[in-house]
């Protein structure tokens, strides 16, 4: 039963790391955290390895602990950032990149090591095979989820409340589960691509808001469970391994998102503190340590470890956080100075990024490797479900296999448009010449013809993809284009923008975009932008404010900050964290607190003593004295509500207040 409450619980953790995980953000960070996150797990892959090779530990026993060390903890350092109010600075975001690449290739590394598990070796075939299979099925996934979710939820999100938003994205999230189980994959990979998918839409934060107490709910009970399959004997037996592989990992982890986050152009102080601050190890690694025990490939004494490991690297990763301040600007300072200007200098030379024509050329390699996953995946249907469904049917039927053909390349046929010119440059914005596109005929030709193969014997399949081609792009040019294009717009109009709080720098200056939400009880509150003196205190420009459904731009001074405004500002990073402060804190600005359950009905007798008798009512006192709102008068038969404030009070009267005292 525990074992089955725990599968849950890995779900609903994957499906809540999915919700954090967004290509926009990967997009926006790019190619400085795609190297660092691929540097550093390459490192601590063969650190690990070499480790338990050292050690004398069995070949599989080296591979997991190699895949345990390289994924850092998503949960633990986001939590430790929050705490600690990095939230905004450059270095966390550039965490935050190599986190959301690590997500991914924790995902390879789960697919990979069960590959490496079931044949033994790393040099199988079906390895390649296998990887092959997972970015088709894994891209296709993504592709028909972005194209077809986000417009869903637009067209029913008017009717939905939040129990339904709850309901709905579990289902979703199941539904997922089930698909990636029916192929073979583990229950964690569908939670996290179904995650990912509604991180892409407009409802997303909603969803994370609705899911978090049962991902809570459930994490624990898997981490629970995690718990009770260590064996504390096991545990303090091997104290002194858990020590050295502690060490391990957090020198390792250091060193290798230190250098590779300084190959790519990052500041030695931003790349310190980001290797400090991935300097640990957690839930992926649980995940890869229980897949080898449920494998049954891996030492009994691994998982124990593991968990040791992580349990100590938790502990540590706050102070390490905190310290990597401080040890940067020790290590800068003690850098000899030939060094810090040669770090300096390629650090402006290759910091700016990818140059224009590279974007380009990456940009227009995506789209290739988009469609030729749709092609693919339709092709595959059609050649092992589809044809042998009909073959059964209707078994006299003849050119059943051309017509099955012809219906995967009819339906395709955007898709192959879009291979076919994914490298078209009118303007020849990438180098001039026109190469790329000659490459991506040639290979779009080939891929066809490959596919064909399921349908006919080669040299037939070569004559009639190469006749097809001529006909399909040449007879039918503008129509294919028409529709692809469609298609591509629909889709990235589904992807929405990401809701970092931190977004681009403006350089020279080093000011930085900054979202931040104003907390209903902060000091802030009501006063107007002119009042509030934002520039003059923190150095910051009010660029627009989000109040609901609205969006002010360029709001004027005398605009009212209201509760929960998300303002859009620019400024330093120093600036926005004492911005934040106040912003975000809840003050109580010297009122009494109060609840609205205080409040409750009560009566008040006019006797012959009272000091109310003989005044009219907005004269007694009443509301100053007492805090009190009149809602009700009775005398006798005579009875009303909200009674006229000019009348006078008498002797029997009964008033109806409202007060908290």
């Amino acid at each position: 039963n525990i074992k089955v409450w725990a599968e849950i619980g890995i779900i609903f953790v994957m499906f809540s790391l999915g919700l954090d995980f967004s290509f926009h953000k990967l997009v926006r960070v790019g190619r400085s955290a795609s190297i660092t996150a691929l540097g550093q797990v390459i490192f601590m892959l063969l650190l690990g390895y070499g480790t338990g090779r050292l050690l004398g530990w069995r070949v599989l026993d080296c591979f997991f602990l190699g895949g345990i060390l390289a994924i850092s903890s998503t949960t633990i350092i986001f939590k430790a950032f929050d705490e600690l109010k990095l939230n905004t600075r450059h270095f966390a975001e550039q965490v935050f990149g190599v986190l959301i690449v690590e997500d991914l290739i924790a995902i390879l590394l789960l697919v990979s090591l069960s590959t490496v598990a079931a044949t033994n070796t790393i040099w199988d075939v079906s390895l390649l095979l296998a990887l092959f299979q997972l970015v088709v099925v894994v891209g296709g996934w993504f592709l028909i989820g972005y194209f077809v979710i986000p417009t869903f939820f637009r067209r029913i999100g008017r009717w939905m409340d939040a129990e339904t938003w709850t309901v709905l994205s579990v289902g979703l999230c199941l539904l997922m589960v089930v698909a990636a189980t029916s192929f073979g994959y583990s229950p964690a990979l569908g939670a996290f691509i179904m995650g990912s998918i509604l991180a892409e839409t407009r409802e997303a934060s909603r969803i994370e808001h609705l899911m978090r107490p049962l991902r809570d709910l459930f994490a624990a009970v898997f981490f629970v469970s995690v718990g009770m399959l260590v064996e504390p004997r096991v545990m303090f037996a091997n104290f002194s391994l858990v020590l050295l592989i502690t060490v391990v990992t957090i020198l390792g982890k250091i060193v290798g998102v230190t250098f590779s986050s300084l190959f790519t152009g990052q500041s030695l102080k931003s790349s310190v503190r980001a290797g400090f601050s991935l300097a640990q190890i957690g839930e992926f690694s649980f995940i890869i340590a229980a897949l080898g025990s449920e494998l049954q490939v891996t030492s009994d004494k691994l998982f124990p470890v593991a968990v040791a490991v992580s349990t100590l690297t938790t502990f540590t990763t706050p102070y390490l956080i905190r310290f990597s301040a401080p040890f940067a600007d020790w290590l800068e300072r003690s850098l000899p100075a030939r060094w810090r200007d040669g770090l300096n200098r390629y650090a402006s030379r290759t910091g700016n990024g990818m140059t224009y024509t590279a974007r380009s050329f990456a940009f227009r390699a995506v789209r290739f490797g988009l469609n030729a996953i749709l092609v693919t995946i339709t092709f595959i249907l059609a050649s092992r479900f589809v044809l042998p469904y009909l073959e059964v049917h209707f078994p006299e039927t003849p050119w059943l296999v051309s017509l099955t053909w012809a219906a995967a390349v009819l339906l395709t046929a955007p898709f192959i448009w879009g291979m076919f010119f994914a490298f078209r440059d009118p303007q020849r914005e990438i180098g001039g010449r026109h190469f790329p596109s000659f490459l991506a005929h040639t290979a779009t030709v080939l891929w066809i013809g490959l596919l064909s193969a399921a349908f006919f014997n080669a040299a037939l399949t070569f004559l009639v993809t190469l006749s097809a081609a001529f006909a399909l792009f040449f007879l039918f040019y503008r129509r294919l284009g028409g529709a692809y294009r469609w298609f591509e717009g629909r889709l990235v109009s589904n992807l929405k923008d990401g809701s970092d709080n931190q977004m681009q720098t403006l350089v020279p200056w080093d000011l930085r975009l900054f979202k931040v939400t104003l907390h209903p009880n902060s000091l802030l509150m009501g006063q107007s932008l002119a009042a509030s003196q934002l520039r003059q205190q923190f150095g910051l420009n009010i660029v627009a404010i989000q109040r609901g459904e609205i969006s002010i731009g360029a709001p004027r001074s005398t605009e009212i900050l209201h509760p929960m405004d998300t303002v859009l500002v620019l400024g330093t990073e120093e600036g926005v964290e004492k911005f934040k402060e106040a912003a975000e804190s809840a003050q109580s600005g010297g009122a009494e607190e109060k609840d609205l359950s205080d409040y409750h009905l009560d009566r008040l007798f006019i006797g012959e003593d009272s000091p109310f008798r003989g005044k009219a009512i907005r004269d007694s006192g009443i509301r100053e004295q007492l805090g009190a709102l009149i809602v009700g008068l009775e005398n006798g038969a005579f009875r009303t509500t909200s009674p006229d404030p000019a009348r006078q009070l008498t002797l029997g009267d009964t008033l109806w207040l409202v007060t908290d005292r």
